[in-house]
């Protein structure tokens, strides 16, 4: 069934609807010398494939029916590309890298105590006048 070159998924689906129809249950099928697959659930995998269409997600089903195996990356919300580096920039993104609006300049906390206590200080002690 397989040579051990990296196959795309029509050809594996194209190789057990041929087993399929030689009259191989799904176990028998999985087991066979002729397969090469040493993976458990692999029955449930080919009756999914044959039945249903699925494309195998686990690492080890795929690589031994010969897919290329696939990774899982995280890609940007606005513009749909991954990330190729920490601080990603989205094309005609206005505001800032991840498109959010701007944030408010932070408050003066210092400087706002330093107004409150002169004032606190000038109602206790008012000016003499003149």
């Amino acid at each position: 069934m397989w040579d051990g070159s990296i196959r795309t998924f029509p050809e594996v689906r194209r190789n057990v609807a041929h087993l399929r129809e030689s009259g191989l249950t799904w176990r028998a099928m999985a087991t066979s010398p002729l397969s090469c697959i040493k993976v458990p659930r692999m029955a449930a995998c080919l009756c999914a494939i044959y039945k249903h269409g699925r494309e195998p997600k686990a690492a080890d089903i795929r690589a031994a029916l010969g897919l290329p195996v696939t990774v899982a990356v995280a890609v940007c919300g606005k513009c749909g590309q991954p990330p190729l580096s920490k601080h990603h920039r989205c094309p005609g993104a206005e505001h800032g890298s991840a498109g959010s609006p701007p944030r408010k300049p932070r408050r003066n906390w210092k400087g706002l105590a330093l107004v409150l206590a002169g004032v606190l200080a000038q109602a206790r002690n008012p000016p003499s006048p003149p």
